[in-house]
Order: C-alpha cells, then sequence, then structure tokens
C-alpha cells in the first residue's frame, strides 16, 4: 500500500514521461511480421509491451504464451499466431483475462480460415490457435467493439497472400487507435488506405521494407495524470511533460483541450509541452464524448470530483470490459471520498456538480487495473490517500511512483 499527501499546493515539476504502450506493441509486432527491417528507439519498459517483448522472441521454440494482464498483448498475438504458416499455440493470460471476451476477434479470424478453438469458456481466453497459411484476403468485422481487433487484422494483413480487405460493421469506436496504426505503417512504406465513408480498410501484401527507424512518443494517457495533477494545485501550478510531439497520432493528446475547460493551459517549445493553471474552471458541467479517449476517463472523473465540477460523460462503453469494470470501479471508490456518481447505462457516466470531497477513511483499491491507481492518486492534493496494490502501474508507466514524489509526498 502506497500513501500520499499534499507536499506543496503550487505544483513546479519537471518530468520524463513514460513512452506509448500502444505504439510500442504495434511497432513490435510491424517489426516482427516485415522482417526484423525496423529498428526501434525508447521502446516503453511497461509490462504489456514486455509481455509482447518476450512472445515474439519465443513464440516459435514454444507451444504455450501467457500473456497475463496484457489485453493489447492478447489481441495482437491472437491474428498474429493464427496466420503463421505452421505451429500450434495455447494462449492464455489471467483470470481476469479469461473473463475479458474475444468473440468479435475469433470470429472474424475464423471466417478467414483460421484454426482456432476455446479452451475454456465459449468468447473468451485461453485459445488454441493452429497457424495455417489457408487465410482469405478479406473479411467484415463489428467496429464498435475494440480497435484493437481491427489493427490487429490491419498489421497482419501485411503477411496475408495478396493483402486484406477489412469491411468494418456499425460505428467505429476508438478511431485515434486505427488511424495510429494506419499512420505507423504508412510511415513504414505499407501500402494502406482507409476509406471511413465506405467503412473499408485495404492492405496490401509487405513481407519487408527497406530497413526503417520507429521512434516511440512519449505517452499521453500518462500525461493526463500530470494535467490531472495541475488542475488539483494552486493557480500558477506548472509541470514540464518530456517526450511528447507537438503534433501526435495518440488520440490521448485530445486532453490538451478537455482540461482547457478546467483551468489548465498547454504551450509547447522545444520539445517541451508546459501545463501551467491559470484559473479555476468556470464551468459547471463537463460534457464529452470519450468514444474516441476512454482511456482518460477515469483521470477527468477524479479530477473534475476534485475541483467540484459535475461530467456528463458518453462513449465509454468499452470500460467494462478492461481491466475491471471501470465504470462499477469509479462508483465504488469515489464513494469512499463522498462523491457520487451515476451509471445511467453502459456507455453514460453523470456526476453532479458542487459535490464535497472528503478524506477517505478506506484505502483505494486498484482492481488490479493501472488506470484506476494513477487517476485517483492526483486527489492527494486535495486529500490524504492510500492506495492499495500500488504495483499494478508497471502495466504502462513503471516510473509512476518515483517521478510522482516531485510533486507529492509518497511513502509506504
Amino acid at each position: 500500500m502506497i500513501h500520499l499527501s499534499d507536499k506543496n499546493s503550487k505544483i513546479d515539476a519537471v518530468i520524463e514521461l513514460t513512452r506509448s504502450k500502444s505504439e510500442s506493441n504495434r511497432a513490435l509486432i510491424l517489426k516482427t511480421l516485415l522482417k526484423d527491417s525496423i529498428h526501434i528507439n525508447n521502446l516503453s519498459d511497461s509490462d504489456d509491451t514486455k509481455a509482447l517483448m518476450e512472445a515474439l522472441n519465443e513464440y516459435q521454440d514454444s507451444d504455450e504464451i501467457n500473456v497475463g494482464h496484457a489485453g493489447t498483448t492478447f489481441r495482437f498475438l491472437t491474428a498474429f499466431l493464427a496466420i503463421q504458416p505452421a505451429g500450434s499455440w495455447i494462449l492464455t493470460g489471467s483470470e481476469r483475462m479469461k473473463e475479458r471476451p474475444i468473440k468479435v476477434m475469433v470470429d472474424a479470424l475464423r471466417i478467414m480460415g483460421a484454426k482456432i478453438e476455446y479452451l475454456g469458456k465459449d468468447g473468451f481466453p485461453p485459445l488454441k490457435i493452429q497457424g495455417t497459411s489457408f487465410i482469405s484476403n478479406e473479411v467484415s468485422i463489428d467496429a464498435g467493439v475494440s480497435s484493437q481487433y481491427i489493427s490487429a487484422l490491419m498489421m497482419v494483413g501485411t503477411n496475408i497472400q495478396g493483402g486484406l480487405k477489412i469491411r468494418l460493421d456499425g460505428k467505429i469506436t476508438s478511431l485515434p487507435y486505427l488511424m495510429m496504426t494506419f499512420s505507423m505503417m504508412e510511415e513504414l512504406g505499407v501500402g494502406v488506405s482507409i476509406d471511413l465513408e465506405e467503412q473499408l480498410i485495404t492492405i496490401e501484401e509487405k513481407r519487408k521494407v527497406a530497413n526503417q527507424v520507429v521512434n516511440i512518443e512519449g505517452d499521453w494517457s500518462a500525461a493526463s495524470y500530470w494535467y490531472s495533477l495541475v488542475a488539483l494545485g494552486e493557480i500558477g501550478s506548472q509541470i514540464k511533460l518530456l517526450g511528447l510531439n507537438q503534433t501526435s497520432r495518440q488520440g490521448d493528446a485530445r486532453i490538451k483541450s478537455y482540461f482547457e475547460q478546467l483551468g489548465v493551459e498547454s504551450s509547447f517549445d522545444v520539445g517541451t509541452w508546459t501545463l501551467t493553471k491559470i484559473s479555476e474552471p468556470e464551468l459547471k458541467l463537463l460534457q464529452l464524448d470519450l468514444s474516441d479517449t476512454p482511456d482518460v476517463a477515469q483521470t477527468l472523473v477524479c479530477a473534475c470530483a476534485g475541483l467540484g465540477v459535475g461530467v456528463d460523460f458518453t462513449g465509454l462503453h468499452t470500460l467494462r470490459i478492461k481491466e475491471t469494470d471501470r465504470l462499477m470501479a469509479l462508483q465504488n471508490e469515489l464513494e469512499k471520498f463522498n462523491i457520487r456518481i451515476e451509471v445511467p447505462s453502459n456507455h453514460q457516466l453523470f456526476m453532479k456538480a458542487e459535490q464535497v470531497l472528503s478524506e477517505p477513511k478506506e484505502a483505494i483499491a486498484t482492481y488490479k487495473d493501472h488506470r484506476m491507481a494513477m487517476a485517483f492518486a492526483p486527489l492527494a492534493m486535495k486529500a490524504k490517500v492510500a492506495i492499495e496494490h500500488e504495483e499494478v502501474v508497471s502495466k504502462s508507466y513503471p516510473s509512476f511512483w518515483n517521478d510522482l514524489k516531485k510533486v507529492l509526498n509518497v511513502g509506504s
């Protein structure tokens, strides 16, 4: 358990951000598919990326792969292993992973000719995957469940004879993550096109590229916790974030505009984003559709709770199937601060304005979810906070607590 308290209500710090695991994991899959002709700079040191790197290094000599809690890794490997010309693998993970649905992706791969069996409950891990070269080059998939399914198909399309056409059914969720995959493939010289009007993605067959370098940017999802800290500090509080680009392929870079409504100004100069609290928020209710940026939902809800700002968020349908049921977890843990939220449906969360934050008498549970730990930590600007199982942050941001010592008192 870790204990947090306010060190100085006017923040001033410089933070070298952890690198994006989303970019890192895509780069690793593409590097393997394109015959190691890619050099990756600044790879993420997150557990998820380490799990994927280990699996890609060992899959040819192993018949069982356990990815633990790494959901992106599981989804990317499902498609990757399915299109291998030979081999058989059991792909499994933690108990929570076995509760996270994979049916939409398995159905699509099976239609393409993949040989995949469920070893437990239908629609969920673990899977038995038999590699095959008999894969068709057209598939349709429900676009409203997880963008990671589609990104996985896009990347393995490079190794399918004749390439791959992916038809997207329904409203696309987390579109920026698809565009991240598109952008990285295009920059590597892979022929890829996306027609959003027709909802059609076309990937050319490409098994090797000329030597390429991929530079992994800092993680904008991780940046959200520093925005929250600045928002909860005094006017004049400032944090400089290193490692982020001026223009980013990451959808969570939208937090600049979200937190601008909460009084935080962002400015860029010579490789550094400077976050400055210039005012208390004027709005009473923050209304956002977060269907493109669900990973910052917890951060925003906690920040608004600390500021007395109400929220009306939609587009949250993927939060039920993350590392935990994040909507339920937010309800449970904010209640410890005497903050009540309503979840009228699977995609919406509502919190009334001007609720008064109380110091919690119990520790904050993390539910084995890295984002629960990091989203709640900034509330220590307003009240002493204890957080259970603080080690969960290693899933995406291993140095988080050390970095946090620059602005908060952090003790065990």
